[in-house]
């Protein structure tokens, strides 16, 4: 059982890295598509907000 200790804290490792690759490219793609998208942005403010 020890044996398996450091295999699941690399895991949640791996899983909080991927996760935070995750939110930097989402928040990288929001920031891209900021001005094309302002005007739906603007007018979907309250599902913009939900969805966070």
């Amino acid at each position: 059982m020890p044996q398996m200790k450091p295999l699941l804290w690399l895991n949640l490792y791996v899983y909080f890295l991927i996760s935070l690759i995750l939110v930097i490219f989402c928040l990288y793609f929001l920031h891209f598509f900021k001005v094309p998208f302002q005007k739906d942005v603007k007018l979907n403010k309250n599902n913009f907000v939900w969805v966070w």
